[in-house]
Order: structure tokens, then sequence, then C-alpha cells
């Protein structure tokens, strides 16, 4: 898959002109959005470790991440006793792809996360504080950018690492907050796994490290990070 110059402009495009359509109340359609359950208080426990700067500096327009992928999405099949993934690949000899992400369209306290592969997050003050310092709750939200169709995502478990991370040519080390969760459907009793890593020393769209299904299948691993993330 040829990547053109062109394509980060024209994703910014397309992003905006949906959300401007959503406003008008078109009759297109749009995509639905999963349900964010934390029954087991895991973005409390995360606000315990992180350290987060202001919403105006984090989420600040004009920064950008480049992640790379392995799949754009997965269909779930989900009975009453189980639960299978179809997901699709890149047509490219490494089998992998890579995007950005940049926040643009802020304003007095929202701000917007657009991916050149169609992701759109709105990102207000109230999210920000809530995912303690993080994107991490209207993301999930928009999960079915990747993983349809939706259903909810039931938090179940953070714990605080850290990683190494090249920056500007140089590695560093950084903390990181690993939050995993269960995709729950109606009527069956097999969940899926997702990944989420996340980091409270990175600005912007670069806060997400991680986003995987399982083991294999990553929708978006941050450019620059070294190795596997660990506990």
């Amino acid at each position: 898959m040829r990547r053109l110059k062109c394509r980060r402009h024209w994703a910014t495009i397309v992003a905006k002109c949906a959300v401007s359509v959503l406003v008008l109340g078109s009759s297109l359609e749009v995509r639905a959005e999963f349900k964010v359950v934390d029954e087991k208080g895991i973005v409390e426990d995360l606000r315990r470790w992180s350290r987060p700067g202001s919403f105006e500096t984090v989420m600040a327009c004009g920064q950008t991440a480049t992640v790379e992928a392995t799949t754009p999405n997965c269909d779930a099949k989900c009975g009453a006793t189980f639960c299978q993934t179809k997901c699709s690949r890149f047509q490219t000899p490494t089998g992998k792809d890579r995007y950005d992400l940049h926040v643009d369209d802020c304003s007095a306290g929202v701000a917007h996360v657009y991916g050149d592969n169609g992701l759109i997050v709105q990102v207000s003050r109230e999210e920000f504080d809530q995912g303690a310092g993080t994107f991490l709750i209207p993301f999930l939200r928009q999960a079915s950018q990747y993983l349809q169709p939706e259903g909810e995502i039931h938090l179940n478990w953070m714990w605080p690492t850290s990683t190494q991370f090249i920056d500007d040519g140089q590695v560093r080390t950084i903390s990181a907050f690993i939050v995993e969760a269960d995709v729950v459907y109606p009527g069956s009793a097999q969940t899926l796994r997702i990944r989420t890593v996340w980091t409270d020393q990175l600005p912007g769209a670069r806060q997400l490290l991680l986003f995987k299904l399982g083991q294999d299948d990553i929708f978006l691993k941050a450019r620059g990070l070294v190795g596997e993330i660990t506990p």
C-alpha cells in the first residue's frame, strides 16, 4: 500500500466533514459507539498513579503521532459459548501499515484526535480529567473504527510500568500504564480481550502507545516504541 503525501491532509478534510455532517443532522449512517463500563474503579487506580499535565497543554492543537499496525480492523462473531474474530490484513510486503494521529479543531475545553485511517475522537476537558489526564474513555468509545460490531467494553485491569521510547533520536525510559478490558456482547458468555497502553509523559495523540486485540492483532503501536510492554 503506497502512502501518498496528501493522505493525512485528505483524511483531515474527510474527518472534519464527517463531524459537520453529524452536526447538521444528516441522514447518512453514523458509526455507533461502544459503551465503556468501569465497575472495578480502574480509572480511579489510573488516577492514583498518573501525573497528568493540563488539558490545554496535553491536548494542544498541532501535535502528531505516527503509529504502525498489523490489521486495520476486525469483525467479531460471538455466540452463547464462543467468540471468533476475522481480521483484515494489509497488502504490503511487511504485512504492516503506518498512519498518523493528530490533534486538531481545538476550542475552549474540547479537542479532536483525527486518524489518517478515519478515526475521529472528540475529547472534552471533563473526559480528559475522567481518564486521569488521557483520552482513554472517548478513544475506547470509538473502538468501532477497529472492531465490529459494537458492544460494551468492561475495564478490568490496570498496571503501572515503564518502557523505552525513541524520542528525537534518543532512547529514553518513560512511565506507562497498561489498561486491559473485555469486549462483552449480549447473549455471549465469552469475551474478547483488548489492551491499551498509555503514558502521561508525552502529549496529545502520543499518549497512546499501543492498542491491540488478543496477542497478535495490533491496531496501532506508536512509532518509536522499543520492545514489548510488560507489567
